[in-house]
Order: structure tokens, then sequence, then C-alpha cells
């Protein structure tokens, strides 16, 4: 098979990037595959993309974010920059504020040639270019891979343009059964998919390191306030414990005031963005998850790889299908700082409870290896192209299929 995957910003630190060049590096051992981005303002992605899977960028953006080249568009700079102010005609602002009539263009004359058998899209906006673009022969998958019912302004082109490709995949069944309902009778096939974790070695923890780790965008998203006020009776109980947050974003002076008020600057630590992050869950011993909502997330996925003992709020949806409680890890009441606190003291007190929770936790992480969920995705992707008819069009195929129905799979 030939598959491509398209992303908005390819070379940018996110989970979607890192989930996607993981799954395409996976499928690259038996097929033809690429990544193709809309936009980068790098010259290098932050997560490297294997040499297996070839990879572009359709607008190359300079560090004040001007364009200075799109494929397939041969005009002047001035002209270039005078499009990328203009709004975009395929994707409203409110759904993607950084494409522009420059994305148009590049997109629209890329996606008119495509020769691939599976085109994979990985946001809303850029499920919508597909619904609208791409050949009919081309089967048309697009993966969720955050909480999709709290999308915000992007959730519309999800609602609107998912009925109209072959499959749409979500990470949790809670949220592949949300839309299964919104949809009704208009809904195309419906998939639940684990994200893989990258194939690495992965150190495991030994537990004696008197750390607590999380990690993710300093965001309003995460919450790391929650885990700051959390952490803070624990320290003072524990004078020999520390917390580390990787991650960058908006939030972070604000962390940092929170840290400096509460006087704990020599035991909680930014530690900004890390491209080694398996070996910093195997230094920990404890990581705490504090978000208001997840899909499938990485930072626990790869924490229980590593053997960590995990602890995180009961948020929509993800943690409750990744953690079976007091077996692998433990959940906590959503947004109930205190007993947040609670399950942080009670772990830093018993390293026997620790070492039992990580082990049962690097035996679910065999779930999430990158080989066992490329395989699955192999074989969708071959019954949706099998399911194919000479002369129908992308449309008709999911009408004829009927909602939701299932074409055959032989994993």
């Amino acid at each position: 098979m030939k598959i491509t995957y398209l992303l908005s910003w390819p070379h940018e630190v996110g989970g979607t990037e890192r989930s996607v060049i993981t799954q395409a590096g996976a499928m690259a051992d038996r097929h033809q595959v690429e990544i193709v981005g809309v936009l980068s303002a790098r010259s290098e992605p932050f997560f490297p993309i294997p040499s297996s899977v070839a990879h572009r960028v359709l607008v190359q953006l300079d560090g004040d974010g001007a364009p200075v080249a799109a494929q397939g568009v041969e005009l002047p700079l001035d002209r270039l920059a005078a499009l990328h102010e203009a709004p975009s005609r395929l994707v409203t602002p409110a759904w993607e504020s950084a494409f522009s009539q420059l994305t148009d263009l590049a997109v629209s004359r890329w996606i008119s040639t495509l020769d691939c058998d599976v085109l994979v899209t990985t946001t809303p906006p850029l499920l919508a270019m597909a619904a609208q673009l791409a050949p009919d022969a081309v089967v048309v998958v697009h993966q969720e891979h955050r909480t999709s019912e709290r999308r915000g302004g992007s959730l519309p082109p999800l609602v609107t343009h998912g009925p109209r490709v072959d499959a749409v995949a979500f990470l949790t069944a809670a949220t592949a059964d949300h839309f299964r309902a919104l949809w009704g009778t208009a809904q195309p096939l419906v998939l639940q998919s684990l994200n893989p974790l990258p194939p690495e070695p992965r150190p495991v923890s030994r537990h004696g390191r008197p750390l607590i780790a999380a990690a993710g965008r300093l965001s309003d998203e995460k919450q790391f306030d929650h885990l700051i006020d959390a952490f803070a009776p624990v320290a003072a109980e524990n004078p020999e414990w520390v917390l580390r947050i990787f991650g960058t974003g908006p939030r972070e002076a604000a962390l940092r005031r929170q840290i400096a008020r509460l006087g704990m600057t020599d035991r909680i630590e930014l530690m900004g963005a890390s491209a080694t992050m398996s070996a910093e869950w195997a230094s920990a011993s404890i990581v705490a998850l504090t978000s208001r909502s997840e899909g499938l997330s990485l930072v626990l996925q790869e924490a229980m790889a590593a053997g960590v003992a995990v602890v995180s709020y009961d948020c929509p949806h993800g943690p409750g299908e990744l953690i079976s409680h007091g077996q692998d890890g433990l959940l906590v009441e959503d947004q109930r700082v205190d007993r947040l606190s609670d399950a942080l003291s009670a772990l830093v007190a018993d390293p026997g409870r620790r070492r039992q929770l990580g082990a049962a936790a690097r035996r679910r992480a065999r779930d999430f290896h990158a080989g066992t969920i490329a395989r699955r995705w192999e074989a969708h992707f071959e019954a949706l192209l099998a399911d194919r008819r000479p002369g129908e069009s992308r449309l008709e195929r999911v009408i004829r299929r009927g909602p939701g129905v299932p074409v055959p799979v032989n994993p």
C-alpha cells in the first residue's frame, strides 16, 4: 500500500505529531509511507522522522511566520505573503487560524495529483480539506488524537465532514460511542484505536528515586497548577521528594509565580521540553496527570511502559480506559486536588505498592506496541481498499455501506 499521513505542523512538539510519526514508521516496515505537512517554521522536525518515511512540507515559514516557499506555487515572495495574510476559503479561521489562501493553494495543487491508496488526516480542518479535495479513488481515514467532544472551535468540521470520508477513528470507546450517537444514520465507519508507543529502548524505573514527574504543554488544559498544589503538602511531610514538570507553554510564568509563592522553588522544577522522555520516566518513581480532559494520553502510556506508578485524574475519557484503578495505576476523583494529594502521599509512603503498580503497568503497556497497532491499521486499510468499486465516488461508497457498517477485516 501507499499511505500518506497529513499533518498541520509536522515539525512541532506535540502528542499528535509524535503519535503519527511513530505510526508511520511502523507502517513503513511493510508499506510505502509519506508524511506531508501543511506548515512549518522549523527546518527540522522536533521528533525524528524515520528514514524509511518520506516527508515534505507544503508551506515553509521563516522565524517571523512569513512564507519563504510553497510547493507547487511559483510566485514572488510578496505575493506569497499576501496570500498567506488572506483567510482560507476551505477552512474558516475559527477552525484553524493558521491556514490561509496560500495553504489552500498549496494543499489543493498537491492533493489534486495524489496517487496514494490511503490518506490519513489528523485534525478536523485537514479532514475538511480532504473530504472536499481528495480524489475519489483514495480511501480517506481520519484519526482523532484529542478528546474530540471538547474540541471547541475545531469541532464543526469534524461533525460536518466526518460522515463524508471512509472512516473516522477515535482514541477511546466512550468518544467513539458519542459520535456514533451524534451522527446517527449519517455515521461513517467509526473505529477506536490506541496510540502507538515509539519502538525505542525503554529503561525501567527502579522506584528508588524520590521523584514525581509530569509532562505536557504548560496550558490551562493540563492544569499543572493543580499538581503543584497537590504536591505542596506531600513535600512538607517528605522533604527529600521533588516534582519535575516537563514542557513549555503559555502558563509557564504563572506556574513559576505559583511555585515561588508556595516557597517551593527548590522542590518543584519546570524542566522545559525534553526529547528523551523515556529516560525521564524511568528516573521517576511516580508520574501524575491532572488534565481537564485527555484522549489516550501518551504521558500515561509511556510512563506505564517504563514501569512507573501512575496517578491520574479520572477525567474524560482516556485515563479510565488506560488505567484499571488499583491494579496498574490509580484514578482519583476528577478535579479533586485533595484526593490527588492523598494518592501521591500514599504512594510516596509505600515503595512496595509503587513497584506492584509499576509491574502491572508494564504488562498493560504491551497493548501499546507500535507493531501491534500497525497490524490493526493495516487490516482496516486493506479492508477499505478492497471495498472500493470502479467509478464510485467516495460519498457513494460511504452511503452504499450504510450507517457505521464495518467492512470485513482479517487482522
